[in-house]
């Protein structure tokens, strides 16, 4: 696990909930690598909704957000969800639209709770 994310699952063996909390405060080309590198193996294991914390990121350039979008793609039918934005990670989403491709949620326990209840 690279020291800039946090991974954890939640819910339960059935429907796991893999929790992916972005320590890194840009979202660039320098943390990009490194993200990705957290995310695909968690992709691999082919089951259980994804949720991408961004709480703690002050800054995504081009290249994340063409990053978050070819993880959307890779997950096909699996849900990858977005918490947490703020300042001008959340203005970026709101510009680029894109809660046009993602569920984006304000925190952690509402996606869960969505993402639970999805599963049942």
């Amino acid at each position: 696990m690279n020291e800039g994310y946090v991974t954890t699952t939640d819910g339960d063996g059935m429907n796991p909930i893999h929790i992916i909390n972005v320590r890194a405060k840009r979202l660039d080309a320098m943390a990009l690598s490194a993200l990705i590198a957290e995310v695909e193996p968690m992709l691999a294991d082919g089951h259980g909704p994804l949720a991408l914390v961004l709480d703690e990121v002050e800054y995504i350039d081009s290249l994340g957000l063409s990053v978050l979008i070819s993880l959307k793609r890779k997950c096909r039918d699996r849900k990858l969800v977005l918490v947490g934005m703020r300042g001008f990670v959340a203005t970026i989403a709101r510009v680029t639209h894109l809660a046009e491709i993602f569920d984006i949620f304000p925190d952690l326990a509402s996606a869960e709770r969505v993402l639970a209840s999805n599963a049942s």
